[in-house]
């Protein structure tokens, strides 16, 4: 279903531009009223070309402003628009290109159209009410606002934003599908992207340094891909209180987080993540909504992804070597049986309860705090002794007090001794009582932690540092 804005061709006479969504459409026509008061007022001459008109005329007098109105049912090529040109509006049915002056402000294409437009304005704004379009800015000190519809369906129409140069805000709306072009690596453009109620896709491509920022609402759901190159086209993404689904593709990585938090020197503050995410294999930074039920999947890079738990429900797998998982709250599963090359991931479980299914070649380094959890697949297991062979770091974090029980060596896990030295623990500074009853051994820190041994006799529990 469509939604008409009206946009005044002459004093007497209105053309109607189709919008796909209602909300985008209110936007184009407050936009639009300005406009069209200044042509009722009598102070700017709308241009209407038809099939084979000449160049765009120059106002007729100094004093006038000018705009164009197509409604071609063709493409149009009108170049560079005069500088006293303020406005631009495509309501044909083909493709129209166009370079705004530097006073053109508002620009509006309908949903059967299609729009290639260049931005000079430092205060432009660009409404797309469907269709295919490439919309960039001319100089760094360009500034828009792009709003983007889609279809009827989804991600039956797609635009390319450039944000390689100046600064772009872009909304978009349900249905869309948008690529943010981030340039080369000495680009210095900037790019925040807010998904508005509905479903819509974003893609970040290029190999600009310069991460671009996606930001969701509450009713939202957005379908990510971060598909730059040679280590650029990166994102900053706080779904907040919508969904998000991250796809793998590229080189390039993401940070996906709600609040506050610190990268490095940098700061961002955000609103809090309240949805739910699906993380599908890629690399980057990516801390589950607090409503749970959060899926998230590293890459198979090895080191190149941390996955942070962030409510109830959470399943955490990670597929590379060296990478960091971290449970959230409520009831969590890390699951790490296709780590990809000798383990070496890294672990932190606290808070909540749950389950960790490891990488069964050991040489993980796993960080113990609060919560309940039952621990599997983290040692080098296999026949004979095992002293000397168990190379997973134990850290207790200070004042944890959590259980954790370790199942690796149960009989139907392995075969052989079931004597168990540990060499390689660092405790935090807390200190350990080893105990045995029957089969299986109990270490009690001195914070309260209780680590059980299911089915082994540990007989040493040293110190290591690395």
């Amino acid at each position: 279903m469509t939604t008409n804005v009206t946009v005044q061709a002459n004093v007497s006479s209105q053309i109607l531009v189709p919008f796909t969504s209602a909300a985008n459409a209110a936007a184009a026509q407050a936009a639009l009223n300005a406009v069209n008061s200044l042509v009722i007022g009598g102070s700017l001459e709308q241009y209407v070309p038809t099939a084979g008109s000449g160049p765009i005329p120059n106002v007729p007098t100094p004093d006038f402003l000018g705009g164009v109105v197509d409604t071609v049912p063709a493409s149009l090529n009108f170049g560079v628009l005069p500088n006293e040109y303020v406005s631009f509006v495509n309501g044909g049915t083909g493709l129209a290109v166009a370079i705004g002056g530097p006073l053109t402000k508002v620009v509006v294409s309908g949903a059967d159209s299609s729009l290639l437009y260049v931005n000079q304005s430092t205060h432009g704004q660009v409404f797309l009410g469907g269709g295919n379009n490439y919309i960039a800015n001319a100089f760094s000190t360009s500034k828009m606002a792009v709003n983007v519809d889609g279809s009827d369906s989804l991600f039956g129409s797609a635009s390319v934003v450039d944000v390689s140069t100046g600064a772009a805000t872009v909304n978009v709306f349900n249905h869309a599908l948008v690529d943010i072009e981030t340039g080369n690596a000495t680009s210095s453009g900037t790019g925040h992207v807010v998904v508005q109620p509905g479903t819509a896709g974003v893609m970040v491509t290029g190999s600009s340094t310069v991460p671009v920022t996606v930001s969701g609402t509450a009713g939202s759901t957005t379908y990510f891909m971060a598909n730059g190159s040679n280590g650029g086209g990166g994102a900053f993404i706080n779904p907040g209180a919508g969904d998000i689904v991250v796809f793998p593709g590229g080189t390039s990585s993401a940070t996906l987080f709600g609040g506050t938090k610190v990268f490095g020197d940098q700061t961002i503050t955000g609103a809090a993540f309240t949805g739910s995410a699906t993380v599908g294999g890629a690399s980057g930074y990516y801390e589950g909504g607090s409503a749970g039920h959060n899926l998230l999947k590293s890459s198979t890079v090895a080191g190149a992804t941390t996955l942070v738990g962030g409510g109830d429900g959470d399943i955490l797998f990670v597929s590379g070597a060296h990478d960091v998982a971290v449970t959230g709250s409520g009831q969590n599963v890390i699951i790490a049986t296709d780590s990809t090359v000798n383990g070496g991931a890294t672990y932190g479980v606290s808070g909540g309860t749950g389950t960790v299914l490891g990488a069964q070649s050991g040489h993980n380094s796993f960080f113990l705090g609060s919560g309940n959890y039952t621990l599997a697949g983290f040692h080098d297991v296999g026949s004979g002794t095992f002293a000397g062979s168990v190379y997973n770091i134990l850290s207790a974090t200070v004042g944890g007090a959590g259980n954790f029980t370790i199942v690796d060596f149960l009989p139907s896990l392995v075969s052989g001794s079931t004597t168990v030295s540990y060499d390689k623990v660092e405790l935090g500074g807390l200190t350990a009582t080893i105990s045995t009853s029957g089969a299986n051994s109990t270490a009690v820190l001195s914070d309260g932690t209780t680590i059980t041994f299911q089915n082994a006799h540990v007989t040493n529990f040293g110190t290591y540092l690395a």
